[in-house]
């Protein structure tokens, strides 16, 4: 078995890092590389295994160097005949061919046999129907996690023998490494809006990753991770990317398997009782857990025992306090007991977030201006576990009035800054996002940041998009147009995953859709959708946005046979069911001679 070779001992591995000169120990020039690893062994053609990540009883993550010098992450499951083995290769194939910003990229996969060598493609398709069928089979009593109920045909590879390599994208470090470096440094979490942020980025990827948008006929199925927390959620440069799907199951699919492997602090209910059957809000659950956990520097129980921990998931009774009470009603809601109580989707659960802490910033505004008639923890969201999720009225009058209370006191600040003629502060910026004032903010950052271009266009793309996620549409013109015209200088900003085309493409969506944008805004809608399909190219995952802008500023511009004709361009390369069914209902209404008036 694999299990008996001699491990290296882990203080080897720091000298191998990413950037060092490798050099093969000795021990691992007599053998082939097979698991365990050595550092410096080439596990692939290409790819040679610089410094261990991190182990487990079945497997290893290494960060390694790929072809051309690039920088992966390799993970390794042996013996994947146990059916713990199995299931993490149907996990594989579940979401292998899911792409998506947030979501850390698969590179390749690879099987090999217990003699070192790459399964070829007869032996690949054997092995895979093989490993798929271990799902549910039983084990011998005296070889616990073995799946002894699948064959082996004479001469095929035996399943115990098979390892699975996996190259993906390498991360910068997991959330739970950034909230140990603020502990440390005496913070005692991480920074709300820098948190807020990262969670909406997490939302993003689960929701496409919970609703099937990238699966076709039969199976488009949604999927369920089943294993978020801070510990798989990745800094690639100042955006979270999600990773290890091991656990990941198409909705509706049963874990007939142990759930040992889950982390139970982090599990929703669901997982960790009856026929552990994810529902679709599971992965709220623990994304709740989650940002709970990183905003106070806590879990939610009061005994970190396993027992108390599952009591306090079934009952419903995890800790709370030590969130802001506006918060920790929204938090509530999503770690409902029952999955239909839940919200809507993740996203909606961060954007109820990030309004409850706007609100509980306005109360501190009021607090410091000494007006406190009104309790600071009436500022909630009114967002309750109890039913359909309405908010009563008589809180959400008094959340308007704080804010509205605030926001007064904001402009005012702002009043003098301007009449003055002094430069804004940051503190004046700020003030002005958390109270939801995004197109006022980007121009007190505009004078904060003056000349640093890269760093104005990243601030006023998140003001854009927190105003977009706030259902501010009138906020996100101002702003895009200021990016316009930050890209249209020489050289531009220069911001990691935002380009021109991004800017223009989404400006020219507003000023297409949005009815307050007013007439003039038809022809400039025009250009810009007219630039932006320039600028996509052939790429087809540009194009197809590019073409649907195109086709709603045609329409804005009563070009009705023009926005059919570029909307069925857009129809015929959709990327996947949902953005095709998008295009379908605008044509719909470009055939109805009605331009599309939702952004």
């Amino acid at each position: 078995m694999h299990g008996d070779k001699p491990r290296p001992h882990d203080a080897d591995t720091s000298a191998f890092d990413a950037e060092a000169t490798m050099a093969v120990p000795a021990a691992a020039l007599a053998r082939i590389p097979v698991y365990p690893y050595y550092p410096g062994e080439v596990i692939l053609p290409g790819y040679r295994l610089n410094k261990r990540l991190g182990s487990g009883g079945f497997g290893e993550v290494w960060r390694a160097t790929a072809p051309g010098g690039m920088g992966v992450a390799i993970k390794i499951l042996a013996n994947l005949g146990r059916v713990q083995g199995g299931r993490e290769y149907r996990a594989l194939q579940t979401i292998k061919n899911i792409r998506h910003a947030h979501i850390v990229p698969i590179f390749g996969v690879w099987l090999k046999s217990g003699d070192g060598r790459v399964l070829d493609e007869a032996e690949l398709l054997d092995a895979e129907q093989r490993l798929l069928a271990v799902r549910g089979a039983q084990r011998k009593p005296d070889q616990p996690g073995l799946a002894a109920t699948v064959d082996t045909p004479t001469g095929a590879v035996q399943l115990e023998s098979l390892e699975l390599v996996i190259a993906m994208g390498l991360g910068d470090q997991t959330l739970t490494d950034r909230l140990r470096e603020h502990t440390k440094a005496g913070d005692q979490a991480i920074p709300v809006a820098t948190l807020l942020d990262w969670m909406h980025q997490g939302a993003l990827a689960l929701d496409h990753f919970n609703s099937g948008s990238r699966r076709r006929g039969e199976n488009a199925t949604a999927v369920q991770h089943c294993d978020i927390k801070p510990q798989n959620m990745l800094l690639v440069g100042d955006a979270v990317q999600v990773c290890d799907f091991g656990l990941a199951r198409a909705q509706g699919e049963v874990r007939a398997t142990s759930n040992t492997m889950a982390s139970l602090a982090y599990a929703a209910p669901e997982m960790v009782s009856g026929t552990r059957d994810p529902a679709v809000t599971t992965d709220q659950y623990s994304l709740a857990v989650t940002y709970l956990e990183l905003r106070t520097g806590h879990l939610p129980y009061a005994d970190l025992s396993p027992g108390d921990i599952l009591r306090a998931k079934l009952d419903g009774t995890l800790d709370l306090g030590r969130l802001p009470e506006s918060e920790a009603d929204v938090v509530r809601r999503a770690v409902a007991v029952d999955p239909a109580l839940r919200w809507p989707s993740c996203v909606e659960f961060v954007r109820a977030l990030r309004a409850a802490a706007h609100a509980d910033h306005g109360a501190a505004l009021i607090a410091r201006g000494g007006l406190t008639d009104v309790p600071a923890a009436q500022a909630a969201s009114g967002a309750t576990a109890h039913g359909s999720g309405t908010v009563d009225r008589r809180r959400r009058l008094v959340t308007a009035g704080l804010v509205g209370i605030a926001t007064l006191g904001v402009s005012l600040g702002l009043l003098v800054w301007r009449n003055d003629s002094t430069p804004p502060t940051r503190e004046v910026a700020k003030s002005l996002e958390q109270a939801a004032r995004f197109a006022e903010a980007g121009d007190a950052y505009a004078g904060v940041l003056g000349g640093r271009k890269a760093e104005l266009a990243a601030v006023l793309w998140d003001l854009q998009t927190q105003a977009a996620d706030a259902d501010h549409t009138a906020d996100c013109i101002p702003l895009l147009r200021r990016l316009e015209k930050l890209y249209a200088e020489t050289p531009p900003p220069q911001v990691r995953g935002l380009a021109r085309w991004d800017v223009v493409n989404s400006l020219a969506w507003y000023l297409s859709t949005d009815p307050a944008a007013g007439g003039a805004a038809a022809s400039d809608a025009r250009r810009l959708a007219a630039e932006g399909l320039t600028l996509a190219g052939d790429d087809t995952t540009l194009l197809p946005q590019a073409l649907d802008t195109a086709a709603a500023a045609a329409a804005r511009n009563g070009l009705f046979d023009e926005a059919i004709a570029q909307i069925e361009r857009a129809i015929a390369i959709a990327p996947d069911d949902t953005a095709r069914a998008d295009f379908e209902r605008r044509r719909a209404s470009y055939r109805a001679r009605r331009a599309w008036s939702s952004p």
